[in-house]
C-alpha cells in the first residue's frame, strides 16, 4: 500500500538554520516530488533534503510519492522563528485543590526553551528544574503564585501567574438549600407567540417585565441565594442587551424590589437552565411570599424569553404575573395573552440558614438524585467542572463511598455498603466548594 510520509528535523527552527526532511513513505515508491513553499530549494526529487528558509514565518511542505501507477501525498507545517529568548507559558491540571492534595504542571513555552526553573509559592517542593513538574503538594490554605523562568542560548524570560493556585481547607460545609419550582412533572415548557414577538419576551404588547409568585407562609426559608432560569430563547446582537433578574417582596403583586442582577443576553444559552447568583444572599425572613422574575432591555432584533408551562386551563395552577402598562396583573386575568393559567421558569434557590454553617452556593445545574435514596446517588453537573468529591456522615467524619463516571456530565455515588442516615457530599465545582445533604433510607 502506497503511503506518503516523512520526518521533519526540527519542526521549529531558529532563523538562519536549516531543516532536514527525510522520506519515510511506505510502498514501492519510484518517484519523490517535494514542494517547499518559501524555502531554498523550492522543489526536490531526493529522499533526504536540507532546506533553508530566508524569512521568518510559517511554511507548508508537501511530499508526493508514486509507484508508477498511484500517487500519495502528505502536507505538514514548519515554523521559522526569531533568534530570541523563549516565550514562557504553562498550565496546571487543576487550579483548585484541598489542603494536602497535589498538582501537575505542563510547560507551554515556545521559541526553543532549553532550561526551566519553577517556583511554587506555598508548594512542596518549592522549586523544580523539570520541564513538566508533577506532584507539587499544597499543605496550607490560601491563594498562591507560580513562577516560571526559561532560557536558551539567546537569553532568559520570566512568566508569573498570580494567585493561580487556590487551596481550600477540607471541612464539611453544611447547607440546607433547595430550588423551589412551580413546574409539575406533566407540564410542557413553551413560549407563546403574541403580537410583535414572544411572551414572556420582547413583544409589541408593551410587556417586558414578568414575575412568578412563591409561597413562604410556612417560613421554610429565610434567604435566597440566586435564581435558576429555564431559558427558552436567547439571541443578542449587542453587549448592551440586558436581562435584569429580580426578587420582590409582596403578597398579591410584586411590591418592593429586594435585589437584582444584570446579565447580558449574549451570555445566556437557548434551551438551557442557567443559574445566576446574587452578590449577597437576599434576606426574605418573615415574608409570607416573594416574587422572582425579570425585565428585558433589548436592542434591535434581540430576543430573550424564559419557558412557561403550557396553559393548564381554567382552574389550573396560575402563579405568573406581568407588568402591563406599568401595572402588575396576574396573567390568568389578562385577555391580551388569552387568560392562560401558567407558571414562569424562574425559580429561587431558597435556604434555611438558621443554625447552619456558612456555605457557598452551587452554580449551574448541580443536581443530586434520587434523594432520599436506597443505594445510588446521581450527580448531574452539566457544563461545570466537578472534582474532589468527599462524603461525610452526620458527625462530620469522612466515609468511603465509591464513585464512578457515567458520562461527561454525570457521576454516581454508591452507598450500598453504608448505613442508613444523613450524609453530606462535599465537592469542588469550578472554583467553589459546595456541599449537598442526602438521605440514605432503605
Amino acid at each position: 500500500m502506497l503511503n506518503a510520509d516523512f520526518i521533519i528535523d526540527p519542526v521549529t527552527v531558529v532563523f538562519g538554520n536549516t531543516i532536514t526532511f527525510t522520506d519515510q513513505s511506505e510502498g514501492d515508491v519510484v518517484t519523490w516530488n517535494w514542494t517547499f513553499d518559501g524555502g531554498t530549494p523550492t522543489t526536490s526529487t531526493d529522499t533526504i533534503v536540507e532546506v533553508l528558509y530566508p524569512t521568518i514565518g510559517t511554511y507548508l511542505v508537501t511530499l508526493a510519492v508514486s509507484d508508477g501507477v498511484d500517487v500519495s501525498t502528505k502536507t505538514e507545517t514548519v515554523y521559522v522563528v526569531n533568534p530570541s529568548a523563549p516565550d514562557p507559558d504553562f498550565v496546571a491540571d487543576t487550579t483548585v485543590v484541598m489542603v494536602g492534595e497535589s498538582i501537575n504542571f505542563l510547560d507551554l513555552t515556545t521559541d526553543g526553551p532549553e532550561n526551566w526553573l519553577w517556583t511554587f509559592q506555598g508548594g512542596s517542593p518549592i522549586s523544580s528544574s523539570d520541564q513538566n513538574p508533577t506532584q507539587i503538594t499544597y499543605n496550607i490554605p490560601g491563594e498562591f503564585n507560580v513562577y516560571l523562568t526559561t532560557g536558551n542560548f539567546y537569553g532568559t524570560a520570566y512568566h508569573t501567574k498570580f494567585q493561580y493556585i487556590k487551596v481550600i481547607e477540607e471541612e464539611p460545609i453544611v447547607e440546607d438549600c433547595d430550588t423551589i419550582s412551580n413546574f409539575g412533572s406533566m407540564d410542557a415548557l413553551v413560549v407563546e407567540n403574541v403580537t410583535g414577538g414572544l411572551f414572556p419576551g420582547v413583544n409589541g404588547l408593551n410587556i417586558s417585565e414578568y414575575a412568578e409568585l412563591y409561597d413562604n407562609s410556612a417560613g421554610n426559608w429565610d434567604k435566597v441565594n440566586g435564581l435558576r432560569i429555564w431559558v427558552h430563547i436567547a439571541s443578542a446582537s449587542s453587549s448592551n442587551s440586558i436581562v435584569r433578574f429580580k426578587i420582590w417582596s409582596g403578597n398579591t403583586t410584586p411590591d418592593n424590589l429586594l435585589d437584582h442582577i444584570d446579565v447580558e443576553i449574549q451570555d445566556m444559552t437557548a434551551n438551557f437552565v442557567h443559574t445566576v447568583t446574587f452578590d449577597d444572599p437576599v434576606d426574605v425572613s418573615g415574608l409570607n411570599s416573594i416574587f422572582v422574575g425579570y425585565s428585558i432591555t433589548p436592542f434591535g432584533s434581540d430576543q430573550f424569553a424564559a419557558s412557561i408551562a403550557d396553559d393548564r386551563g381554567a382552574g389550573g395552577l396560575s402563579t405568573m404575573y406581568m407588568n402591563y402598562n406599568n401595572n402588575w396583573f396576574q396573567v390568568a386575568d389578562m385577555s391580551v395573552v388569552n387568560n392562560i393559567h401558567t407558571s414562569l421558569g424562574v425559580e429561587p434557590i431558597a435556604c434555611n440558614t438558621t443554625g447552619i454553617m456558612e456555605f457557598e452556593y452551587s452554580p449551574d445545574n448541580i443536581v443530586l438524585y434520587p434523594n432520599p435514596t436506597t443505594d445510588l446517588i446521581n450527580i448531574s453537573f452539566g457544563k461545570n467542572k466537578l472534582s474532589h468529591i468527599k462524603v461525610y456522615n452526620i458527625m462530620g467524619k469522612l466515609v468511603n463511598v465509591p464513585t464512578r463516571d457515567i458520562n461527561n456530565a454525570l457521576m454516581q455515588l454508591d452507598f450500598v455498603n453504608n448505613a442508613n442516615g444523613i450524609y453530606f457530599v462535599s465537592m469542588i465545582v469550578d472554583d467553589k466548594v459546595i456541599t449537598k445533604k442526602i438521605i440514605l433510607n432503605r
